[in-house]
């Protein structure tokens, strides 16, 4: 992971993929525990313990609210890779894990959605959505319960 400093002293993260697994995953391991979930994500001690763990497996220095908006960030991908692959006739490439739509339905999708969500789309479109499986195990059963609107 690369990290920027701003002008206040606060590291910017630059998040690969395999960062963006690795806090999924000890997220993930940490709803599974009862005493570290609450109904809607993770209590303080365990945002502390998830901070320290990854900081150190990274070698970055971020803060707790950073780790929280990553997760909340990718969540809301996943509500949208959910909303694009929701359609009857979308399938989904074996391989890629790209959403298989007509071309006209995938401007049509992309003309309806706020401007800021634009780029995110069509960047599914292209890669699919990395994190799809994970992601639905933190929102399935026991995961997060949080609703997101677009």
């Amino acid at each position: 992971m690369d990290v920027q400093e701003n002008t206040v002293g606060v590291q910017r993260a630059k998040w690969t993929k395999y960062d963006e697994l690795a806090l999924l995953d000890k997220y993930l391991e940490s709803r599974k525990n009862p005493t570290k979930a609450t109904d809607k994500g993770l209590k303080t001690k365990a945002w502390e313990e998830l901070k320290s763990t990854l900081n150190e497996r990274l070698n970055v220095s971020l803060d707790k609210g950073q780790y929280k908006s990553k997760v909340l960030r990718l969540m809301q991908d996943y509500d949208l890779y959910k909303e694009i692959t929701s359609p009857s006739g979308c399938g989904i490439c074996p391989e890629s894990g790209r959403p298989l739509l007509d071309d006209d339905v995938w401007e049509k999708l992309i003309e309806s959605k706020p401007s800021k969500l634009r780029g995110r789309i069509k960047a599914m479109r292209k890669n699919g959505f990395e994190h799809s499986t994970t992601c639905s195990l933190i929102a399935g059963k026991g995961g997060m319960k949080i609703f997101f609107e677009f």
